[in-house]
């Protein structure tokens, strides 16, 4: 318990330094700060008393971690993000909307290096999970389904049709959100 508490202050510590470093630098202290979480994510897998510390590091891994979770980075996140990922698997995670926000944000992370299988493997566990789980969140992984069904080229599905799919599915969304001001207009065109 001890020990993996230390792991996570210095974790914590690393990354309070690192605020104010740029490019390089900043990675590097990132990468320290969260070889510290995962250690002391490890360390809390011993024992299954410790599940909430794992919980825990989950939480300061994302908090120190995040600022790789932008473009030109992302392939910075990945190796510590499957660890993470397995980790929460292992101890059977039951925070459902947190485990669906970290298939999501893998789902991106692979997505946005080129990883289309995994991407998609990642958002057909999150589209499970919300199904039986969280039915509130299908929106949010649709959402990412279709950013990611956007970025990645679909040979069978022609530049004019996906462009009037994704106007459709944006217009839904606004008339539905409430954020359109003449919904109206939106609702006549779609229909």
């Amino acid at each position: 318990d001890l020990r993996v508490r230390t792991h996570y202050a210095a974790a914590q510590l690393v990354h309070h330094h690192s605020q104010g470093c740029k490019g390089e630098d900043l990675i590097v202290r990132t990468h320290e700060s969260i070889a510290k979480i995962l250690l002391g994510i490890t360390l809390a897998q011993e024992s299954p008393k410790h599940a909430y510390l794992v919980a825990q590091g989950l939480h300061l891994y994302w908090n120190c971690g995040r600022i790789l979770y932008r473009s030109g980075v992302y392939q910075e996140l990945l190796p510590s993000l499957g660890q993470v990922l397995r980790a929460m698997e292992a101890m059977d995670y039951k925070v459902y909307p947190e485990r669906l926000l970290w298939y999501l944000r893998a789902a991106v992370c692979w997505t946005m290096v080129g990883k289309a299988q995994d991407a998609n493997a990642m958002l057909t566990k999150a589209s499970e999970l919300a199904a039986k789980f969280v039915p509130d969140m299908k929106s949010s992984v649709f959402r990412v389904q279709v950013a990611v069904s956007k970025l990645q080229a679909n040979p069978k599905l022609k530049a004019d049709a996906n462009t009037a799919v994704l106007r459709g599915i944006l217009g839904v969304q606004t008339v539905a959100s409430g954020m359109a001001k003449d919904s109206t207009a939106i609702e006549a065109e779609l229909s």
